[in-house]
């Protein structure tokens, strides 16, 4: 389990690595797209109330809370196609 763990762990740190999944990712969900799709866009955040040295942390709003906070911003993008009539 241990030289199991190692060679994952060791594969995920390779060098660009991230580009190769994002490029995936962006090529899968390209095919899907259509004339008439629909994409939705929600950014968003997360707040992170008790972090303090977590990388990339950003000031946010916390909605529950309502006040600012340290946290992260997500964007998502859903993809929603039309109904069309027969």
């Amino acid at each position: 389990m241990k030289k199991r763990i190692d060679r994952l762990s060791r594969n995920l740190a390779r060098e660009g690595l991230g580009d190769e999944i994002s490029a995936g990712i962006l090529a899968e969900g390209a095919g899907r797209i259509e004339q008439n799709t629909l994409l939705i866009v929600d950014p968003t955040d997360i707040a992170k109330k008790y972090a303090k040295k977590m990388e990339y942390l950003a000031r946010v709003r916390d909605g529950s809370e309502k006040k600012q906070s340290e946290g992260y911003w997500v964007d998502t993008v859903l993809g929603q196609g039309l109904i069309r009539p027969r």
